[in-house]
Order: structure tokens, then sequence, then C-alpha cells
């Protein structure tokens, strides 16, 4: 049993290397219209693709990390009244 624990520990420190992200599931992450449908299309993508779950998680960050950049330029561009 002692012998397994370093095996196990040196697999367990191996970072997992994702498979890219097919470009028709890419088409379809990049052509949702609002982040609740991108959300629900990444759900499925990574369903169906197990493999590149760790790429799609990747793209939505990287989605979500530019639109809430993008709503703080907004509203650190408005005035007082509007908003």
């Amino acid at each position: 049993m002692k012998s397994f624990l370093p095996l196990t520990l040196a697999l367990l420190a191996t970072p997992a290397f994702a498979e890219p992200i097919p470009p028709a599931v890419e088409a379809m992450i990049d052509a949702a219209a609002s982040p609740e449908e991108r959300a629900v299309v990444a759900g499925v993508a990574k369903k169906t693709n197990p493999a590149s779950a760790a790429e799609i998680d990747a793209k939505l960050a990287a989605f979500n990390a530019a639109a809430a950049k993008a709503r703080e330029e907004k509203l650190a561009s408005q005035g007082f009244l509007d908003g």
C-alpha cells in the first residue's frame, strides 16, 4: 500500500492537459447572444466534449471578465444623473 502513495501523489500533481475546443463548438459559444445563452451553450458543449471542458471554462471566464470590464468602464464614464 505504501508503494502506491508516491505514484498516486505524482499522478495527482501532474496537470491535466485539455484538448482544444472543436471549431464548431467554439463558433456556437461565440455566437451566443447573451451571457445566459453562452452559459447554456457552454454547459452542453462540456457534456458533449468532456476532454475540452477546461478550455470551454477558460473561454467562458474570458467572456465574463470582458463583460464585467466593459460594464465597469461604462459605469465609470457615466455622470451622476446618467445611470
